[in-house]
């Protein structure tokens, strides 16, 4: 799941021999020059900040998938948002400061998490899995399973309203924007 920064500069991209040895790696288009940014492991869905200060990605520490970010202006290590439960598909708001992502509790539904990067609050938007958010931020569509069907829902950040927008009988997955 590469990732293009919003000004098309750069690329962000998991690469390795294996699902276990993966390195998240960072190319500018303009120099060529790659950057890594992780030790090998497991490292899926790398996202921008729409800014391009930031990738956010998916990355295994100690058998939990954690979402983290590093800042791609700064000698700063990793950080890691979420510590406690399988965490995957970030999606950061424009400034990097708030993000979209999905939760897996263990022995409970997947969640659709809006997290607040500088108070630390969260919200649960919705049970699903693969948030995507909207170029304006307003909203955030998801595949949630209900009675029986995975359709695509959209979220309102201001109205909090949710609508389903897919009603067939086949199963919808993996929302863009």
């Amino acid at each position: 799941y590469p990732t293009i920064s919003s000004d098309g500069s750069k690329i962000a991209y998991a690469t390795g021999l294996s699902a276990t040895d993966l390195v998240l790696t960072v190319k500018d288009l303009n120099t060529r020059e790659i950057k890594r940014l992780t030790s090998p492991g497991f490292v899926l869905q790398p996202m921008f900040s729409k800014n391009g200060t930031r990738v956010f990605f998916s990355h295994q520490v100690d058998g939990i998938n954690h979402i983290a970010y590093k800042d791609l202006n700064s000698a700063d290590s990793i950080q890691y948002v979420t510590k406690e439960h399988q965490s995957f598909f970030p999606a950061p708001f424009q400034s990097g400061e708030m993000l979209i992502y999905q939760r897996n509790r263990e022995g409970q539904a997947r969640e659709i998490v809006m997290l607040d990067l500088l108070s630390n609050e969260e919200i649960v938007i919705g049970l699903g899995m693969a948030p995507a958010l909207s170029k304006d931020e307003k909203f955030i569509a998801y595949t949630s399973k209900v009675d029986g069907n995975w359709d695509i829902y959209v979220y309102n950040r201001f109205s909090k309203e949710t609508k389903r927008v897919t009603f067939d009988g086949a199963n919808d997955f993996s929302p863009s924007f």
